[in-house]
């Protein structure tokens, strides 16, 4: 095992990252969304750290099964990133199939990686490679850093515009102070992301861990200058991650009548004359996308004209289609869930929950009263 100084800093960047995680898993309310995506990005920076000490400190020579272990996970960290700053600047947000569609391009290259490891896993270290290569191996190899300068450039551009409109949309102090700590964010992972393609291109011209020259001018490794780059930005990012969230309130100031007067409408028609409540993923993302502007704009009107939040609006109007429902004589032709799925419902606990609160009986009980009405 070779011991250097890059090992040592690369090694203090994944302890540090995972004591971090420790003391933001304690210290803090982990079961928060916002809390639960900063932990996610803190995990795959750090494991993306291993892959490079493992082959800096040569421990494939001496432990077989660390060839091609499935710990490339960078191609996670904007998507995550992205849903994180959604998390933070759009109330209501909910981590749900619809939301988590983003991680779908990482988790197939991941899975790709874990099948590879799987199948050469019994395999010495000469003939891993070879079974790689017949599994299309530097192919997919290609194409996933081809996707991630991709994804990291999307992904940078959607933050960009969230973090504009939403201090557009409310620009108090306290929300541009915590807009500094995320820009700083988006741009050290930005470079540290292009630092590592730009040493994966050299790598592939020179090949890895060799001398290029790059590394001739400056003097040094440019391979180890990038693994510790993102040594040194993993523990910037825990510290400063945690502190600064710590501090972040969201506003409460309400809208102007303009604000109101302009977005009630076309919520309402959103509701009543498109019937969006129906789709069961419906989220405050997309009723804010319908009516051109911000989740945090839908928020506060509902919040503060409505006296209610998304959940509750949403819920409101799929217990009234189940009541219109249960009134036809279709309704017995279904089950009570089959009608609640129909108005957008996707869990039967959820509708049982929602109807009792907004009619204070349950399905059943308020079926039973309409049949003796009749």
């Amino acid at each position: 095992m070779v011991f250097n100084i890059a090992n040592v800093l690369l090694l203090f960047g994944i302890l540090q990252c995972f004591i971090m995680i420790g003391l933001i898993f304690y210290t803090r309310k982990w079961r928060q969304v916002p809390n639960q995506l900063l932990l996610a990005i803190l995990i795959v920076l750090g494991l993306s750290l291993v892959p490079s000490f493992i082959g800096n400190a040569r421990l494939v020579l001496h432990y077989h099964f660390l060839r091609f272990i499935p710990l490339y996970l960078g191609i996670f960290v904007f998507p995550l990133l992205y849903l994180y700053f959604k998390a933070i600047l759009t109330q209501d947000f909910q981590l749900n199939p619809s939301s988590l569609k983003h991680l779908w391009i990482p988790a197939s290259f991941w899975i790709y990686e874990f099948i590879v490891w799987l199948v050469t896993l019994f395999y010495g270290v000469a003939d891993k490679g070879v079974i790689a290569k017949t599994m299309g191996y530097l192919q997919v190899q290609t194409l996933h850093y081809v996707a991630l300068l991709v994804l990291v450039i999307f992904y940078a551009y959607q933050m960009h515009l969230l973090l504009k409109n939403t201090l557009n949309a409310n620009p108090t102090k306290e929300r541009h102070k915590f807009a500094q700590w995320m820009k700083y964010l988006l741009y050290s992972l930005f470079l540290g992301v292009i630092l590592e393609l730009s040493s994966v291109l050299l790598g592939k011209l020179y090949g890895y861990w060799r001398s290029s020259p790059l590394d001739e001018w400056l003097g040094f490794s440019f391979t180890i200058m990038v693994k510790v780059y993102n040594a040194v930005i993993l523990y910037l990012i825990s510290l400063a991650g945690y502190v600064s969230y710590s501090s972040f309130k969201t506003s409460k100031k309400p809208l102007t009548s303009n604000f109101v007067d302009q977005y009630l409408p076309l919520i309402t028609a959103a509701m009543e004359e498109s019937h969006l409540y129906k789709a069961s993923d419906f989220s405050l993302g997309q009723l804010a996308d319908i009516c051109n502007t911000t989740p945090v704009v839908i928020s506060h009107v509902l919040n503060n004209h409505l006296q209610t939040s998304f959940n509750d609006f949403i819920n409101r109007y799929r217990v009234e289609d189940v009541k219109r429902k249960l009134a036809t004589e279709q309704a017995k032709q279904l089950t009570l869930f089959a009608i609640a799925q129909e108005a957008g419902f996707s869990s039967k606990a959820t509708f049982y929950r929602a109807f009792k609160k907004f009619t204070q009986q349950t399905p059943n009980a308020y079926l039973k009263s309409i049949q003796v009405a009749k």
